[in-house]
């Protein structure tokens, strides 16, 4: 008897298991991609933005250079992705990792709707992870105007209970689509880390991200677009039809009203005391950037590689980045998780003499534990090395604004950034973790330009010795954490600050766990 039941057990466990990856294997196929052919580029030459302007770029050293300029304070960020749209008579391309339901959310969408309502093409990209339960609404847009077009990257199936299909297709359905970009008729495009909410642009929350924007117009414009198209065109990307069905005409003319409202209401609150970027370019009050920029990006169909060898164009080129680095390097990641790897690259470049500063989120102020988790198990070792590392302090988000790149209201860090000799720049969506180097599709811009790195570097040096906590070993070799205070002293906390004692004790049990490699 025992023997039967032993000899149940055992095919009862192998048919189980036979049956999820027999599964495994016919979901695969059935999502296996077909790619379309990627149509020509063009160039919306009849646009305001392109007659008013271009000819900003005549002052640009060659035709290889591109125009840019960064957008802050927070708020502008948000102003200028409006006003573009106002003046579009062409296209617009929209690719986001996150695309809040919220009120910063709400005005990005009312002013794509209303580009729509005039005859531009819009095109809306959006990860899955952002689309849930708002389907119905978004079909009934997309219906409404049939210039607007929604397409969701790697979807799920399963719509309201995802977890058994995130089971059965794991890990493929983990790994998200995290570039980010604007594109206004093919004339000026918006790349950095911001996504689409009110915590990006210090709209109506309570938690503000510090992060980079920059605004661009040249020729790597049409290197983002093709970018796009080859997210667009991937065969990854579903019709948002797929994923549901229409709103009935009460929901949508609800969710329509709310659209309008939002915008009416917080455009005055964008535009006071503002003004456009473009027009303060043009006027000459504020003056433009130009170098020969590189737009680089990990193909879509790296979410199909194997996690223990992706397809990361993205991390070859930022390792290559900042190898390259010979007298200073400075990264600001808000997720820093350098892996055995990184740490010995990091380890190369100090042997070389190289000046290293790490600027991350605190404990306090960053949104994911086991990142932190993770990242504080490395904090001992680079310390060692004379890697100078800071952990932004979470603020008074009222507090009054004296860095104008990071904003000293910011509560957490978001950006993704590394600059290098004060000369090399990068800017976009990849963070020094696993996530970004392995599971992620993530894209961003590396360009030199020595005036725009320098200012940038001693904002970001102005900026920790003020915001940040600077971690020290002492003469015992554990950690310090030294808070700058008002008065130009410093607080000294010897365990890590606004953290309970029960925290203390997971923090080691979480990093200890074999989990970084999701991270």
């Amino acid at each position: 008897m025992l023997t039967f039941i032993i000899n149940a057990f055992l095919i009862l466990v192998l048919s189980s298991l036979a049956s999820f990856f027999g599964l495994r294997v016919w979901i695969n196929r059935i999502f296996r991609p077909n790619p379309e052919d990627l149509p020509a580029l063009e160039m919306s030459k009849e646009s305001p933005l392109y007659q008013n302007f271009y000819d900003l770029l005549d002052q640009a050293p060659s035709e290889q250079h591109s125009m840019f300029y960064p957008l802050s304070p927070l708020q502008d960020a948000l102003l200028e992705r409006v006003k573009l749209a106002d003046q579009a008579v062409g296209s617009i391309e929209a690719q986001y990792y996150m695309l809040n339901d919220d009120e910063a959310g709400l005005v990005f969408l009312q002013a794509l709707t209303a580009a729509a309502q005039r005859g531009v093409k819009i095109r809306l990209l959006i990860d899955d992870l952002d689309v849930i339960q708002r389907e119905d609404v978004l079909i009934r847009l997309v219906d409404q105007y049939p210039n607007f077009q929604i397409r969701v990257f790697n979807p799920a199936w399963l719509r309201l209970i995802r977890k058994p299909e995130f089971l059965v297709r794991f890990p493929r359905l983990s790994r998200r689509m995290h570039n980010k970009s604007y594109t206004i008729d093919g004339i000026f495009s918006i790349i950095g880390g911001r996504n689409i909410g009110n915590e990006y642009f210090d709209l109506k929350h309570e938690i503000t991200f510090a992060d980079f924007d920059i605004l661009f117009a040249g020729p790597m414009v049409q290197d983002v677009r093709k970018e796009f198209d080859t997210y667009w065109y991937s065969g990854l990307c579903s019709d948002i039809h797929r994923l549901g069905t229409a709103a009935d005409d009460s929901k949508y003319a609800e969710w329509r009203q709310k659209l309008s409202t939002t915008y009416a209401h917080y455009l005055p609150i964008l535009m006071k005391d503002r003004d456009q970027v473009l027009p303060a370019l043009k006027r000459g009050e504020i003056q433009p950037y130009y170098a020969e920029v590189r737009v680089i990006y990990d193909y879509p169909d790296k979410i199909l590689t194997s996690v223990f060898k992706p397809d990361s164009r993205m991390l070859e080129e930022v390792e290559g980045l900042i190898s390259s680095a010979q007298q200073e390097l400075l990264i600001c990641a808000a997720y820093f998780i350098p892996s055995k790897h990184g740490v010995k690259v990091l380890q190369a470049l100090r042997e070389r003499g190289v000046k290293i500063t790490v600027l991350t989120n605190s404990f306090e102020s960053n949104d994911v534990l086991p990142v932190h988790a993770s990242y504080s198990s490395y904090r001992q070792p680079l310390l060692k090395m004379g890697v100078r590392l800071y952990e932004l302090k979470s603020h008074d988000r009222h507090a009054d604004n004296k860095h104008s790149l990071l904003g000293s209201e910011c509560t957490s860090l978001h950006a993704k950034a590394f600059f290098i000799d004060r000369r090399k720049n990068f800017i976009g969506s990849f963070n020094m973790d696993p996530r970004s180097a392995i599971h992620n599709t993530e894209m961003g811009a590396i360009f030199e330009h020595s005036g725009y790195a320098e200012m940038v570097t001693q904002e970001i040096y102005a900026f920790v010795e003020s915001q940040a906590y600077k971690i020290q070993l002492n003469p015992r070799g554990k950690l310090e954490w030294h808070e700058p205070l008002k008065d130009g002293n410093y607080r000294i906390h010897t365990l890590e600050p606004k953290m309970t004692p029960l925290e203390r004790r997971c923090l080691p049990l979480i990093a200890w766990l074999p989990v970084e490699w999701l991270l």
